[in-house]
């Protein structure tokens, strides 16, 4: 069987999901190198409406379901990596 390697929070932590990646295919800082290009800060945060919230919750409860899936599976990764080796690598990626 095939395990889906994926990560849905590899947007929201972008720099530990290379940090993995990198130690996953046996890379270095090198190859794994970028430029950050068109990020933009938060303009402002949107607060929806109860209801609103009501009706996003139903329609994408599969979604969060997935999401939490491997959100939790990333945290064991990381976990499994080390948090303190996690913290020593993204500095000096970045």
């Amino acid at each position: 069987m095939i395990q889906l390697h994926y990560t849905s929070t590899w947007y929201f932590r972008f720099d530990e999901s290379i940090i993995l990646l990198k130690g996953l295919l046996g890379w270095d800082y090198q190859d794994v190198t970028f430029v950050k290009k068109n990020s933009q800060q938060p303009q402002g945060k949107l607060t929806p409406s109860r209801k609103v919230l009501s009706k996003l919750g139903c329609w994408l409860g599969p979604d969060r379901v997935l999401y939490e899936h491997f959100s939790q599976k990333f945290q064991q990764k990381v976990e499994a990596y080390g948090h303190l080796r996690m913290e020593k690598d993204v500095q000096a990626l970045r």
